[in-house]
């Protein structure tokens, strides 16, 4: 149906695929992706990816696009860089839309009187932090049909959330086309979950020696049925049942209990979730040490599921330290191999985990989320409903905030790199340098704090960490920004950080005034 669509030089410019978390949207992307490029059709791609850093937002988006473009037809890269330089500076989506692909690509001579087709694959749109983003990229995709003699066709996956709802609702029905994945295909979708099924759990069987008619079929329709049309509940399962820490045979009648609760589309894939955290944490844990291991489990885990970025354990442990685990102030001189010691709990914590996060390499390779329904999962009381596992999505940010915080109030100074030359442009640094300087947690902290601190709770004591950092380190900061290519970030995180304090202003006013003496409202609006 795609590649029909795609072909059909007079059918609707859109095609939007939607569906739940866990049908195969993302996989279905990268299909298609693969085979326009290898039909010479793809123009450029765009993988949302919440956590993924850059790819969760759309401040790159445009121009992640048209340097794509740039390398798909001579002429195109020319054109774009002479419009670079007619506009320079220019940082609205809107203008760079139109001066960066739609001027450039309307100036391609096609050499042939049919239209040239260009197709653009952008997956996963929900993932993108900021709705008002998400929703002005569906406008400028509705305005795009044509581009002078090319025509752009737009392939976009999303889930059904609202604002994507909101923003396809908005166009003309004749600009796309939509399918709904999880409900037009249910019988194809049983049908490939089971041969799925039976194939990986074929290699289990053969690899761990169980019986050759193991899973019987009963059991395998079963497991296809509280799959409920998600690939994810069935890649999820596998990989919990070929855990080589314990029995097949076992895992596999974990995951066929009878869930009582039904009372939801997510019910199964909670179920499994709670059965791999239960097992994967507990089953082997004494009765006594279980508060301290599901204590770290939930600072651990909290943080990898909040991240703005992927961090390897060497950094996140170091910016879960900052802070001290509950102590006001970090113990000075704390020796290597203590540090050694607490990062090996990290990854003692993490390595059960290999159901649900990608652990294969943590020495080198940062932990990730296999799904993004993890992370929805651990965050939803109505969804996580044990509290021993559950993450408070609130408490997380405001402990990494004030983590970030303590992490950039102890290495943030004057010439941060020993440049010793104030009138040194950034493009003239030394990259090694810096990241010899910035390592990778203070980086991290430099860059997201304020997103963390967006999503925080505005306690009077968070209020009064982020007023005093501002104060004594916030030109420390702006140096750190600049050195690491992200000051014009700073002009967002600065705009974050007033719209916070005006919907706050009378609180926030009073707890100002009582932490500093020579506190003024100039001070609070952060800007002139």
């Amino acid at each position: 149906m795609i590649y029909e669509w795609s072909a059909d030089p007079y059918g609707k410019h859109i095609f939007w695929l939607s569906g739940m978390a866990g049908t195969g949207k993302s996989t279905i992307a990268r299909t298609v992706a693969q085979h326009f490029s290898k039909e010479g059709q793809l123009g450029a791609s765009f993988f949302f990816s919440k956590g993924g850093g850059d790819l969760g937002n759309a401040s790159k988006f445009v121009q992640t696009l048209a340097i794509q473009l740039s390398h798909y037809k001579s002429g195109i890269a020319e054109r774009i860089y002479k419009a670079m330089v007619a506009h320079p500076g220019i940082d609205q989506k809107r203008d760079l839309w139109k001066h960066f692909i739609i001027g450039p690509l309307s100036q391609i001579e096609t050499g042939t009187p049919a239209p040239l087709v260009i197709i653009l694959v952008i997956d996963a749109l929900d993932e993108c932090a900021n709705q008002d983003d998400a929703q002005l990229i569906l406008q400028l995709f509705a305005e795009s049909k044509e581009a002078g003699n090319i025509k752009l066709r737009i392939f976009v996956t999303s889930r059904p959330e609202q604002p994507i709802n909101l923003g396809f609702g908005s166009m003309d029905g004749s600009t796309h086309r939509d399918i709904a994945l999880h409900s037009v295909f249910q019988d194809e979708t049983e049908r490939d979950i089971s041969a799925f099924l039976k194939h990986e759990l074929g290699l289990v069987s053969i690899e761990r020696g169980v019986y050759p008619d193991w899973p019987n079929s009963k059991d395998l329709e079963k497991l296809v049925r509280k799959a409920n049309g998600l690939f994810i509940y069935a890649a999820t399962a596998c990989r919990f049942i070929r855990d080589r820490n314990f029995r097949p045979r076992k895992q596999l009648s974990l995951l066929l209990k009878d869930n009582p609760s039904h009372n939801s589309q997510t019910a199964e894939i909670d179920e499994m979730y709670m059965q791999v955290l239960r097992h994967s944490v507990l089953s082997e844990c004494h009765p006594r040490d279980q508060p301290m291991v599901l204590e770290r489990f939930r600072k651990v885990v909290g943080c990898i599921v909040i991240l703005f970025k992927p961090l390897c354990v060497r950094n996140s442990f170091l910016l879960l330290q900052t802070g001290g685990g509950g102590k006001e102030e970090e113990e000075e001189g704390e020796d290597e191999e203590d540090e050694e010691e607490k990062e090996e709990e990290v990854r003692i914590t993490l390595s059960p985990l290999g159901s649900v996060l990608d652990v294969s390499n943590l020495t080198e390779v940062a932990p990730q989320l296999l799904h993004p329904s993890f992370r929805d999962f651990l965050l939803n009381p109505e969804r996580c409903t044990d509290s021993q596992f559950r993450v408070d999505g609130k408490k997380a940010h405001t402990d990494l905030t004030k983590n970030c915080l303590k992490a950039m109030s102890k290495s943030l100074r004057k010439d941060i790199c020993n440049l010793r030359l104030p009138g040194i442009h950034t493009s003239e640094v030394d990259r090694s340098k810096v990241k010899q300087y910035i390592p990778a947690e203070l980086r991290y902290a430099c860059s997201y704090w304020v997103h963390h601190f967006q999503e925080s709770d505005l306690s009077p004591p968070l209020l009064e960490t982020v007023y005093k950092f501002l104060k004594q380190y916030l030109l420390h900061w702006f140096e750190a920004l600049s050195l690491l290519g992200k000051m014009q970030e700073s002009i967002y995180m600065l705009s974050t950080l007033r719209i916070l304090v005006q919907v706050n202003i009378p609180f926030m006013m009073r707890v100002l005034a009582n932490i500093s003496s020579d506190f003024s409202p100039q001070t609070v609006r952060l800007g002139p």
